[in-house]
């Protein structure tokens, strides 16, 4: 129950960053929440398996970004500099 809890938080905190990130470029993100939940949710599980699984929470920020840029760069098909 604990771990979903997070899931669930980890997860709208995510998709408020990825939201932010891309706002900031004057990207479109009305017609593509469906790919902001899905990089959204993997970060959180991401974060959730390294900080809870690996009990590993200095190195979890790392990971999480590279998923995340990388999530980015494929399914919204950006040049490298528009994911950081």
């Amino acid at each position: 129950m604990d771990l979903l809890l997070k899931l669930v938080f980890f997860t709208i905190e995510f998709m408020a960053m990825v939201m932010l990130s891309l706002a900031s470029f004057r990207l479109q993100i009305r017609y593509s929440l469906h790919k902001v939940f899905t990089i959204a949710l993997v970060s959180s599980i991401v974060s959730i398996y390294i900080r809870e699984i690996l009990n590993e929470s200095t190195f979890a920020l790392i990971p999480t970004f590279v998923s995340e840029i990388v999530m980015l760069v494929v399914l919204f098909r950006l040049p490298i500099l528009f994911s950081f």
